[in-house]
């Protein structure tokens, strides 16, 4: 569980992610950030800003295009998470196009917040934050 002192575990693991590349501080002061890690035999990941929505994602290629699986969104400063796409299976869920208060918009953040510890604790294991992953 986090609460104000404590940053989320996704928050935690990106950020580690960036120190390891000496970017953190670029990605705090800039308005657009992007930064694609390889780590074979895992999909490409890839953590982009946007003035205050961060997104992360694995790619692969299908056919030229570029497939989502999954991509998540969040919005800074809380690291609330805010969408999943994923493009294999044609989903995309965003907690704004639901009515505020909505039993529907609390369920998928729920959802949201419990996937994003689960993949936080995923991306750690396959070594995504460790020294030899290629930016």
């Amino acid at each position: 569980m986090t609460n104000k002192t404590t940053p989320p575990p996704m928050a935690t693991i990106i950020h580690d992610i960036l120190r390891q590349h000496h970017l953190d501080e670029t990605f705090e002061s800039a308005a657009n950030f992007h930064l694609r890690l390889e780590n074979p035999p895992y999909l490409p990941l890839v953590i982009e800003r946007h003035g205050n929505e961060v997104s992360m994602a694995h790619y692969f290629t299908q056919n030229g295009d570029a497939m989502r699986d999954p991509e998540l969104t969040f919005r800074l400063p809380d690291w609330t998470p805010t969408s999943i796409t994923q493009d294999p299976v044609g989903q995309y869920a965003c907690v704004g196009n639901l009515p505020e208060g909505s039993r529907r918009r609390a369920n998928l953040l729920a959802d949201l917040t419990v996937f994003a510890h689960t993949w936080a604790r995923n991306i750690r294991a396959q070594g995504f934050a460790g020294d030899g992953v290629k930016a």
